[in-house]
């Protein structure tokens, strides 16, 4: 596919026949939660350098799309390496999946011109330069002008609200035991983690995202496969 265009799913590839190591640049998926390696979809990472997608405007990206974000573990950043590994691990284990098939441990919005909105210990606006060397999802719903800024509309509002710790909690507590009713006992309705975020914030726009499920339970990986399962157009990029 010639680039500049938007990155397909290619459906009905095993996931075992496929790499499946992301710092590989290219990642198997399973759509069907719960059936890892049954009827996959691979994505293919495309590495640009920064300077040049700045100095062409971002040309693939546009303002509200949904992003995923795998993060590898680096030396240089050896803190949020090691928390965004523990996150894939949890996920596994929650999603009934191995932990070479989660990709995702983060998720945000592009809010146009190289900035997302991210829900850090602060949900607030991050330069894409932060992401050097992570695999970026950026995906498409294909959204209405009016969708997209209303979307950017209600970012703003929440500025500064502060990460949901016990939401996180109750997500490992989950994975550990195997029960779900953490979620409610431990979890913190006044903060969001970042997919949980991303969940309430597209609901505002459009009500039936995701709809058949609670938006604590839209981890970053359940994110990223029902994305992928619905179809979404995707932008996978990994900047230099």
């Amino acid at each position: 596919m010639a680039q500049g265009q938007y990155i397909g799913l290619t459906r009905g590839v095993a996931a075992q026949d496929a790499p499946g190591d992301p710092d590989a640049g290219v990642v198997a998926l399973a759509p069907e939660i719960g059936a890892p390696g049954a009827n996959g979809a691979v994505q293919v990472i495309r590495a640009v350098s920064l300077a040049d997608y700045a100095a062409s405007g971002y040309p693939e990206l546009r303002r509200a799309q949904l992003v995923t974000v795998y993060r590898p573990w680096r030396l240089s950043d050896p803190l949020w390496g090691t928390v965004a590994w523990r996150i894939r691990r949890h996920q596994a284990r929650i999603l009934g999946l191995e932990p070479g098939q989660v990709v995702a441990s983060h998720a945000m919005i592009y809010a146009g011109g190289g900035n997302y909105w991210s829900q850090g210990p602060k949900f607030a606006l991050e330069r894409v330069e932060g992401y050097r060397g992570c695999d970026l999802y950026h995906w498409d719903l294909g959204w209405s002008l009016d969708q997209r800024n209303a979307l950017m509309g209600e970012c703003g509002p929440h500025a500064f609200e502060t990460y949901a710790y016990r939401d996180i909690a109750a997500l490992a507590l989950w994975s550990i035991t195997g029960r779900k009713g953490w979620l409610e006992t431990l979890g913190d309705p006044e903060h969001l983690f970042c997919s949980e975020r991303v969940c309430a914030l597209a609901r505002l726009v459009e009500a039936g995202f995701l709809a058949e499920r609670d938006c604590v339970e839209i981890v970053p990986h359940l994110l990223h496969l029902e994305l992928a399962r619905a179809g979404a157009a995707c932008v996978a990029l990994r900047f230099d």
